[in-house]
């Protein structure tokens, strides 16, 4: 490889860096009228939003300003979708499962160990939260 070609690698590496160090994506409020589960960590049913900043997903209580981050799998992309949050619920207990951004990307989160355990014992009812 040419010195030059290696210039242009290298910049065109630190453009990428870059542009996804300062993306990112916020949601609009939710209402979830349910406590759950967020990777192992329960919260109070409330107004939530999230906030994908680089590789993290941050779920945030607007009113007590708790944060959870976790690192999300990225799911797929659908432009037709919009903002949400998709809950998974067995018997009383919810699990946050995905969130989608209007701008069409979607994001699930990994089943803790509990979460595994309760599905192998049941199917999950899934339930929409849509964003305002």
């Amino acid at each position: 490889m040419t010195l030059n070609r290696r210039w242009i690698v290298a910049l065109g590496f630190t453009a990428l860096l870059g542009a996804s160090a300062v993306q990112a994506e916020e949601l609009d409020r939710a209402n979830v009228p349910f406590a759950f589960n967020v990777a192992g960590k329960q919260q109070e049913a409330g107004s939530y939003s999230a906030q994908r900043q680089s590789n993290v997903l941050i779920v945030r209580n607007n009113a007590s300003r708790n944060e959870v981050m976790v690192v999300p799998i990225p799911a797929k992309v659908d432009y037709k979708a919009a903002s949400s949050m998709t809950f998974e619920r067995y018997g009383s207990q919810y699990f946050l499962r995905k969130v989608a951004f209007n701008t069409g990307y979607v994001y699930e989160l990994a089943r803790t160990k509990h979460e595994k355990e309760l599905a192998r014992a049941e199917h999950p009812e899934v339930i929409l939260v849509a964003m305002r």
